[in-house]
């Protein structure tokens, strides 16, 4: 699939899109995020809650930095975006929340847009409803599900792309066995040109078979404070605490932080809980 792929849209990124106006650099530092605020926790098991904070920068622009290359100069189709972006993993589901998603540089033409999936096209893609939401499948592959709120703007292409090996490397010139063209199924939440704190949700369900017809979770908050979800059965629960001092409280539980962090919590068999915290 690398050959036809969209730079700008690889699984899980909210970025603006516009590969045709990159231009080549060389940047061995890469790019990170202006904050400094990214966040794992797990027990090691099947379970496990992820954030970050998210606009990116050229790391070569860093202090003390001797090998800038010439990736210096602005490419504005890479800035002025920012997220507030997490991921859950409860069994054999991956929830992705994002919050606070900003156009900071609406000058720049092009849509924003949260990437859920790029994948080669190898079986049939279709619809399986469910109570609460629908699922695109391809079969003998993932499950995907853009939550009700967002569904109006998911969007999907199931396409056929020519490649283009030779501007990914010159050497590629050497491999007469490239494919010339590929099927592409891309999947995506398009949150226009100048999104200002908007969110969105989706779950990719990895496990066999199709997933269960209601939601095995449900999403607690989501916004630039915190983000959290919850197993139905209340055994598992990850939140991502951006602010401390927020506190996630319900009927079944009243948790407070003293720093930014990750927590996750898992009711194990014997009765126990298990708290892991980053």
């Amino acid at each position: 699939a690398f050959g036809a792929y969209d730079v700008t849209a690889y699984p899980g990124v909210t970025a603006r899109e516009g590969m045709d106006r990159l231009r080549p650099v060389t940047n061995w530092r890469g790019y990170c995020s202006k904050f400094n605020f990214a966040a794992a926790a797990t027990s090691g098991g099947e379970n496990a809650a992820a954030g970050y904070i998210f606009e990116k920068m050229n790391a070569s622009e860093k202090e003390n930095v001797n090998d800038k290359g010439n990736s210096i100069r602005k490419d504005s189709v890479l800035y002025g975006v920012k997220a507030y972006k997490s991921y859950f993993i409860i069994g054999d589901y991956l929830v992705a929340l994002g919050a606070g998603i900003t156009n900071l540089t609406p000058e720049v033409p092009g849509h924003i847009r949260t990437s859920i999936e790029q994948v080669e096209r190898t079986d049939s893609v279709y619809w399986y409803k469910g109570k609460g939401g629908s699922w695109l499948v391809q079969r003998g592959g993932f499950a995907y599900s853009v939550f009700p709120e967002y569904k109006k703007r998911m969007r999907h292409a199931c396409e056929t792309k020519a490649t283009d090996w030779m501007k990914i490397n010159p050497s590629n010139q050497n491999n007469k066995n490239l494919p010339q063209e590929v099927d592409i199924l891309s999947i995506w939440i398009d949150h226009g040109e100048h999104p200002v704190d908007d969110t969105y949700g989706y779950a990719v369900y990895c496990g066999e078979g199709l997933p269960e017809k209601k939601y095995p979770f449900e999403v607690l908050r989501n916004d630039t404070q915190m983000q959290a979800v919850r197993s139905k059965d209340g055994r598992v629960t990850g939140a991502v605490f951006y602010d401390a001092g927020i506190r996630l409280k319900d009927k079944k539980i009243s948790l407070s932080v003293s720093a930014p962090c990750a927590v996750l919590i898992e009711q194990q068999e014997d009765g126990r809980t298990l708290l892991s915290v980053t």
